[in-house]
């Protein structure tokens, strides 16, 4: 009787162990959406596996979804691979590694893996966490393989280049970027940030269209936000706060 008693403790520590393993770090409703999938997924679980375990499923391998969606996992996890920096690397909108790293849309976390940084207007955060971009959740951006060009995506960038810290509008010098009215940095409609206007020529300092901007995304001054254009919020396109 002892032994079975034992076992059956085992087995239900065994089990207490595999259901905190086996549990989704996003909202129930955020996962199921994304077990759902949109217009360009079946389901998304092969971006999301990781953040919805228990929806997507306890034994749930991504590999053949995501090399189905033509994502390159090989070559990262290959020898050949290195990271690049600038224009080495461009994702399906043309943005290169110089506007990823400079707008802090990726960042190294502490395993060295590269992953979404502060910047990157993501719709899927962990509960109770507040998040810089504040336009409305399903104007947000999805995970950076969702825009991979030729199965690579920003994981192909972030070395670590400092690039980051060269931005010359934040806390200090002649001037500096407006703030949100709730203090968080400033952006667009869509997500993009001061940072992402600098690093990715969007503008020039005289508030002219950039080298960066497409002719079929119209003029500068009806991307707004909190109550200011781009224009006006951001030093890099004329605009910001002179010290």
């Amino acid at each position: 009787m002892k032994v079975t008693v034992q076992v059956s403790a085992l087995l239900s520590l065994a089990a207490s162990v595999i259901a905190l393993r086996c549990k989704d770090n996003l909202k129930q409703r955020d996962c199921r959406r994304i077990k759902r999938g949109n217009y360009y997924y079946k389901s998304r679980c092969h971006l999301y596996s990781k953040d919805c375990k228990k929806t997507c499923g306890c034994n749930y391998d991504p590999s053949d979804d995501r090399e189905s969606y033509g994502l390159d996992d090989a070559y990262y996890e290959s020898d050949d691979f290195q990271c690049v920096n600038e224009d080495q690397f461009r994702d399906s909108m043309k943005f290169n590694c110089t506007l990823y790293e400079g707008a802090k849309w990726c960042t190294v976390d502490n395993r060295g893996d590269v992953v979404e940084g502060p910047g990157w207007c993501s719709w899927a955060h962990k509960q109770g966490n507040s998040h810089p971009c504040t336009i409305r959740k399903n104007s947000r951006w999805d995970k950076h393989e969702t825009f991979a060009r030729h199965g690579r995506w920003a994981k192909s960038c972030c070395c670590n280049t400092g690039i980051a810290e060269t931005y010359p509008y934040e806390d200090g010098g002649e001037c500096v970027d407006y703030k949100q009215s709730g203090g968080k940095a400033w952006h667009d409609q869509y997500g993009y940030s001061c940072r992402a206007y600098h690093f990715g020529s969007f503008c020039t300092l005289d508030g002219e269209q950039g080298s960066g901007w497409k002719p079929d995304d119209g003029p500068l001054s009806s991307y707004k936000w909190d109550g200011k254009t781009v224009l006006e919020a951001c030093c890099t396109c004329g605009g910001g706060m002179t010290v």
